[in-house]
């Protein structure tokens, strides 16, 4: 008994669509004010939609300057998201997520504030003035030192 064999060949065409034209960035999930506390995990959104894909970008605003952020295991970018591990007091401040592709480019700001643990410590002092046998003072004072 003779076997045959038959080759079959499949041609299969993938095509995907993109858009005709070009348009600007825009910014489409934001967050302008965001208060957390020390030790916390923060998510700054910044997601954008445009053609040609948006670039992003994570900015923090240092003495009237802005300045890119370096990437660290405490500050990580997700999908357009800035990630702060571990929040410091010393991270608050205004981050600028910047979007720009070949057409335009577009910028939202947040200001994050890392409220920290506030030390309180009160002291009492007491302190006594006489003028004479008849008469004193008596001064109380309450010292409250934060840090």
């Amino acid at each position: 008994m003779e076997k045959s064999f038959q080759t079959i060949i499949i041609n299969l065409k993938h095509s995907f669509a993109e858009p005709h034209s070009t348009f600007p960035p825009r910014i489409i999930d934001r967050r302008t004010n965001l208060i957390v506390k020390e030790g916390s995990t923060v998510k700054l959104p910044c997601a954008a939609e445009g053609y040609p894909i948006p670039q992003i970008h994570w900015l923090k605003l240092e003495k009237s300057q802005a300045v890119r952020l370096t990437k660290n295991q405490r500050f990580v970018e997700l999908g357009g998201t800035l990630i702060i591990r571990r929040a410091e007091p010393e991270d608050s401040g205004k981050y600028i997520c910047y979007v720009n592709n070949s057409v335009a480019d577009e910028r939202v700001d947040t200001e994050l504030l890392v409220s920290g643990m506030v030390n309180l410590n009160i002291t009492n002092q007491h302190d006594t003035i006489s003028k004479n046998k008849n008469s004193k003072i008596v001064i109380e004072k309450i010292i409250c030192n934060f840090y």
